[in-house]
Parts: C-alpha cells; structure tokens; sequence
C-alpha cells in the first residue's frame, strides 16, 4: 500500500511498523501530523491501531483517503474498476476536441507545455472518468481513480529530470509520448492487489477483530501540524512522524501537474507560505530561516505535548540537509533541546541511520534520526 502513491522523501514502512509495534498497543491511537503518503497511518491500522492524519498539503491527503477508499471497495466487493482500460478508451476525445474539454472541467492549458499531446488525450479520458464519479456522487471510485492518476502524472509527462524540475516549474524541452494507458491501468490493478494483500495480513494477524471497525475510526484531516485543536488533550497514545528537512522540500509544489488538471489555489498560493521549512527558503538569510523553523517546530511540539497522554511517545525521524543557509546549526540537536527543556519530553533513544544513495533526495539529506522521548 505504501508504494503506491507518488510522493517525494517518504518514510520507509519498515521504520513506522517497527516504531508503532515497539511503543503502542492494540487499540491504542497513533498520530502522524506530518502525514505525507499515509506510511505511518498504514502501518497503524494494518497493526490494529486506531490511524489519526494530518499533513498541510490536500493532494497528499486527498491520495490517502483513496487507500482507505480501496480497502473499503475491495472488502465490500464493489464493481466499476473492472475493465479499466476499455473504459479509458471508450473516452479518449479526438484532437479537435482537447480545448474544449479543458475549458469544461477547468484543466489549466499549461498541460500542453508538460504532456504529449497523445498522452493529453488518455489523461483527459481518465479525468472524464473522474469528473463522472464526482457527477454520479461515487466518491469511493473517484478517489481511487484519482489516486492512480496522481502517481502516474510524473511518469507520464515529458519532464524526465528530478522532480524539482517540475517543483521549480522547468518545463520540458522536447515532447515525448508515453503510454498513459498502461500506467493508468498497472497502477489500478496495483491499487486493486495491494488492498487485497492488505486485508489478508490483517486478517491473519487479528482474525477475531473487524478491520471495519478501525477503518471507520480514522482520521485524515487536511490542516497544519502547528494546530491540531481538532484534536482532544491527552488522547493521543504515539506520536511518529518525520517533520520537513529545513530547506530540503517543497512538498506542495511536486504536486504541480495534479494542480494542472484538478486545480487547488489555496494550495498553490496561502498553503505554500504556510509550509515549515519549505526548499524555497534555501537563499533567504540564516538568521530569519532558522529562528522561523524552530518558532514553527515549538508550536507543533506544543500541540504535540498536549495530545500526548501522560507516558506516551513521541517518535520523531529527522535529517539535516546540506543547504549553506543552515550549515552552521545543529538543527537536530537543537530540537533535541527544545523538546527537553521546553516541554519536558525525555529522551529515551537515539539512533542515527544513513539513506541509501538510491533514495537521496534534493537538499544532500544523506543521514537521518531516530529519536524516541517519552512525556
């Protein structure tokens, strides 16, 4: 399940399911406030925990609704997934009628800048499909749709660079045709297989339980770490999340071609500002980026604290990036501080992992910890 969407410096899975089975119990409420693509949530709920999401960024969140969107169609056995691609193609539009079908769904023509215009024509067919969901009111089948077009939008432009490429808006420089059908359609069977693998290990691991049950207590929510009021004081059993690598992401921007088709403007325009530590800060001066980041991190510690039942844990994975505006701060060792001094968490462990130069992402983050405090 966690490999399905597309989303960039994601947590591995082994690192949530190891944390959330070492520091929580059956039953108990596990909370990632820095949500990204569900890892931590995933893991809580295929471990019989009870899920609660929170990330700033609403295509990330919209992708995790249609996981659970999946599970849901496959224990219930819908229809409307099969025969995909004949569907696909039973709505590819011609040539002369692309302009009038973005004007009617509200697709930005900036499209025609990233995609061939072959591969414009199956991304239309697939988003037809999606608006007659959202007609018909089948929200389950449109967030699973849209969670495979979402993770194929990348593979199927004609930007082949880094993903910063897209973030940073570098269009490409030649127009390459790629088989958007067969990525559409591998990524729903995926969708479709990994539910169903999903359901089994559940099954076997707690056969007298109904993962109905703690499908229907989770929560995703599309806010901001630094306000989690929605939440109640001392609810919480586990923290886990990964907060923002200080001037390493733009988490929001590398959803720039899903903005293209399904438009978001305060996503795109109030929500980036808001972002903690956002990549687009590496130029700004030091001594107005750091102090930011760590005034943003005391709020989120804050709302963390207060969540937290008395004895419960916060595990908290974090890297530091090599970008010059910070390379004269300890950045992790400085939260470590905050959250010692400042809301008397206590620091139980502390493990320092290398990342794989497969999975290094943009800012040089080639190391990351651990850290687990207890309240």
């Amino acid at each position: 399940m966690n490999s399905i969407p597309w989303y960039p410096a994601a947590f591995i899975s082994p690192i949530p399911k190891l944390l959330v089975a070492s520091l929580s119990e059956q039953g108990d409420t596990v909370l990632d406030p820095f949500g990204g693509k569900g890892t931590t949530a995933i893991e809580t709920i295929l471990q019989n925990r009870n899920a609660i999401y929170c990330d700033l960024n609403p295509f990330a969140a919209e992708s995790v609704e249609g996981l659970f969107a999946a599970l849901d169609y496959v224990m219930q056995e819908k229809n409307g997934l099969e025969n995909e691609r004949e569907r696909v193609i039973s709505n590819i539009p011609q040539l002369d009628e692309v302009d009038e079908i973005i004007q009617t769904y509200g697709v930005n023509l900036e499209i025609k800048d990233w995609f061939h215009e072959n591969t414009i024509l199956i991304l239309l067919a697939i988003v037809k499909l999606i608006h007659n969901d959202e007609n018909e009111g089948n929200t389950r089948l449109l967030l699973i749709r849209k969670l495979a077009f979402s993770s194929i939008l990348k593979f199927a432009s004609s930007q082949q660079g880094h993903f910063t490429y897209i973030t940073d808006n570098c269009k490409p420089v030649q127009k390459r045709e790629k088989d958007a059908i067969s990525l559409y359609c591998d990524k729903i069977e995926q969708i479709i297989q990994a539910s169903q693998e999903f359901i089994v290990q559940y099954k076997l691991a707690y056969p007298k339980t109904d993962l109905k049950i703690i499908l229907k207590n989770r929560k995703i929510v599309t806010g901001d770490a630094k306000d989690l009021s929605w939440i109640t004081d001392g609810s919480v059993d586990l923290v886990v999340t990964s907060p923002p690598y200080l001037c390493s992401q733009d988490y929001i921007k590398t959803m720039r071609l899903m903005n293209l088709f399904f438009e978001n403007r305060k996503a795109f325009d109030q929500d980036i500002n808001q972002e903690i530590g956002s990549r687009a800060m590496r130029r700004r001066k030091s001594d107005v980026v750091v102090p930011k980041f760590y005034s943003d991190m005391k709020m989120v510690f804050g709302n963390i604290s207060r969540v937290l039942k008395k004895d419960g844990f916060l595990a908290l994975v974090i890297g530091k990036g090599k970008a010059k505006v910070i390379s004269e701060y300890d950045i992790i060792a400085d939260l470590i501080e905050i959250l010692q001094s400042e809301y008397g968490l206590s620091l139980l462990f502390r493990q320092e992992r290398r990342i794989g130069s497969r999975v290094i992402q943009v800012g040089g983050v080639d190391k990351e910890s651990i850290l687990i405090f207890q309240k």
